[in-house]
């Protein structure tokens, strides 16, 4: 497969401009500057065979965030909905509510409206106002729509629908997985 020089210039360009900022958020993710390493180089391996495809992406910050992130997390999504795009990844590890304590929020577009995704251990955070949940494995899941929902969401059932399509995982994380979108 042959790729354009500008287009390599343009890789090379942002991968210059973000690596930085890409090996700490694998540290975060990792605790280790090695592994961050390692993480930071199959990012950017990933990035590279997919740069025509993510560079047409709304935000390529989030596309690379999101595969940062995928180092391991507890669901996967069985596809998301045409119009539906991910827009920020967190996962925190409060320090005050003790060791393994954690919380993952999806920050999602839905038609241009905001949808989160929330996932953390049964009863370890209060359920948002407003939003559809279920525990399984011994994690809660939760999905918050601000406002009217989307018309991409209604198309496969509303909150429920997007709920049905997402796998918890459990809250060992040796069961996490990196394919998380499929």
């Amino acid at each position: 497969m042959s790729r354009s020089p500008g287009r390599n210039a343009e890789f090379t360009e942002y991968v210059t401009e973000k690596a930085l900022w890409l090996r700490k958020v694998a540290y975060l993710l990792c605790g280790d500057w090695h592994a961050a390493d390692d993480l930071v180089q199959a990012t950017v391996t990933k990035l590279y065979t997919n740069w025509q495809r993510a560079g047409r992406a709304d935000n390529v910050d989030a596309a690379l965030d999101l595969r940062a992130a995928l180092a391991c997390l507890p669901l996967r999504i069985d596809g998301l909905p045409a119009g539906v795009r991910v827009q920020e990844v967190h996962l925190w590890r409060p320090p005050l509510r003790g060791a393994g304590a954690w919380e993952l929020q999806l920050f999602l577009s839905a038609n241009g409206l905001p949808v989160t995704v929330g996932v953390s251990p049964a009863g370890g955070s209060p359920q948002p106002r407003k939003s559809t949940c279920t525990s399984a494995t011994g994690l809660d899941l939760c999905v918050q729509v601000d406002g009217p929902v989307p018309a991409s969401l209604r198309a496969i059932g509303g909150p429920r629908g997007l709920l049905d399509r997402i796998t918890v995982l459990g809250a060992d994380e040796r069961d996490w997985t990196t394919d998380v979108i499929g």
